[in-house]
């Protein structure tokens, strides 16, 4: 019997990921970040192909921004 595995929960998402996770435009959430609303991990450049850094929003980010919206 083949055991089924599940791949772990998504913790950090790219712009368009945390936009559609919200339900608001990508240009909205560069907004949030540029105000200091949602902050971005900065990852390692050694990560990926491209130099640079890879710039993602931690969901957990995201959460606390729906709690307070909904306590206001």
């Amino acid at each position: 019997m083949a055991t089924k595995t599940t791949a772990p929960p998504v913790r950090l998402l790219t712009d368009s990921q945390a936009a559609e996770y919200l339900g608001v435009s990508r240009s909205y959430v560069r907004s949030l970040v540029a105000r200091g609303a949602l902050r971005r991990a900065a990852l390692p450049a050694t990560l990926r192909d491209r130099p640079g850094r890879m710039l993602r929003l931690d969901i957990r980010d995201l959460d606390a921004l729906i709690e307070k919206a909904k306590a206001s």
